[in-house]
């Protein structure tokens, strides 16, 4: 027994509580995935070619510096006109960043292909996702995303109906540490009012997501879907309708 009559479990060579406050999950990989199964950046650029559009190589910064104006400008409340107008300047932003050879003029045939392509309909959720977010809830368990990405990811939730589920969204552009730096697990744990030893963080990242909780104090589950990592046969799923038998 631990102390106040709370029972202890082992992970490695850590003890925790048994009991679980709350879980933790990354976004990319392990709720959502690309339709299209090769990003955003690599579906714009092959987009580009299609249109003849030459361009710059692709720079990974460009979609962090985009989508601080997605944070900033975009209102999900707004009307179809009104979006319209801030697809067209995301997309000139876009071409601008990525020096694409392309009049302005030229730029707002390109809107509804680029909105597909960067906005929240590009992703999919795994077909499991609600179902076990929904059960996770029932118990009363508080649920969180930790993910090394852009500024809008709260946005992304709120369109792909997940965001009631949270308590907290948190990506590593909002807070400014990129997992595995415990620092964001530390941010997000304090959000939820919990401590790390009563956490469970679930990832499909090894580095990112396993070793970075673990050294946060947080339990960790990697989501292996792919089962490609039958040496963390202890603490791996294949996917997250089996989540549930590590909280408890």
């Amino acid at each position: 027994m631990g102390k106040e009559g709370v029972h202890l479990g082992t992970l490695g060579s850590r003890v925790y509580p048994t009991e679980t406050k709350a879980v933790t999950f990354d976004w990319y990989g392990t709720l959502a995935h690309h339709r299209e199964q090769i990003g955003r950046s690599k579906s714009f650029v092959r987009y580009l070619a299609s249109q003849g559009l030459p361009s710059d190589p692709w720079n990974p910064q460009i979609m962090f510096d985009v989508f601080d104006y997605y944070a900033d400008a975009y209102r999900r409340t707004t009307s179809p006109d009104e979006q319209r107008t801030f697809w067209t300047e995301f997309a000139g932003r876009l071409f601008q960043k990525a020096n694409v050879r392309c009049d302005p003029d030229e730029v707002p045939a390109h809107v509804d292909a680029i909105r597909n392509l960067f906005g929240p309909r590009c992703f999919q959720l795994f077909p499991e996702v609600e179902q076990v977010l929904s059960r996770l809830k029932r118990r009363g368990l508080k649920l969180a995303i930790i993910s090394n990405w852009q500024r809008g990811l709260d946005i992304f939730c709120h369109e792909l109906r997940i965001a009631p589920y949270f308590e907290a969204i948190i990506s590593s552009a909002d807070v400014g540490f990129d997992k595995p730096d415990p620092r964001i697990f530390a941010e997000t744990l304090r959000r939820l009012r919990v401590a790390p030893e009563y956490a469970v963080h679930v990832g499909d990242l090894v580095d990112d997501d396993v070793k970075g909780a673990t050294e946060a104090g947080l339990r960790a589950v990697l989501v292996d879907r792919s089962n490609a990592r039958p040496d963390f046969a202890d603490s791996r799923i294949r996917d997250l309708s089996e989540v549930e038998r590590f909280l408890d």
